[in-house]
């Protein structure tokens, strides 16, 4: 039983660690103040320049959860443009096709032919 706590403790650290993987990305519109925390008065991270690429993680009440150069912050959501999300579809399985030819069926083996009884 101990051991299945553990491989299930295991299992939610690593879905909860692959969810930077589903952030969105977007662009700054200018030069952003990167906060701690999302308000206003929370201490600066960090200063983001324009038109720089950020990962978005989400967006809610006039704030961003962003991600820049490793290092994750809040920004006013006013001041990041959110780049849509588009769906691509995986590829086709690549088509099989199957060559008649020559095979080990009837009338082949070691009974038949040189190697044993002559027909």
């Amino acid at each position: 039983m101990k051991h299945l706590f553990v491989v299930s403790a295991a299992a939610s650290v690593a879905l909860c660690c692959a969810a930077p993987a589903l952030a969105r990305s977007g662009v700054t519109l200018g030069p952003v103040n990167v906060r701690v925390a999302p308000r206003a008065g929370a201490p600066i991270l960090m200063e983001v320049p324009p038109d720089a690429q950020v990962d978005v993680d989400w967006c809610r009440n006039g704030w961003c959860a962003i991600s820049w150069r490793y290092q994750a912050g809040y920004a006013p959501a006013r001041w990041i443009a959110v780049q849509p999300t588009v769906y691509v579809p995986p590829p086709a399985p690549p088509a099989v096709y199957v060559v008649p030819g020559y095979g080990f069926g009837h009338g082949w083996g070691p009974e038949y032919g040189h190697h044993g009884r002559r027909w």
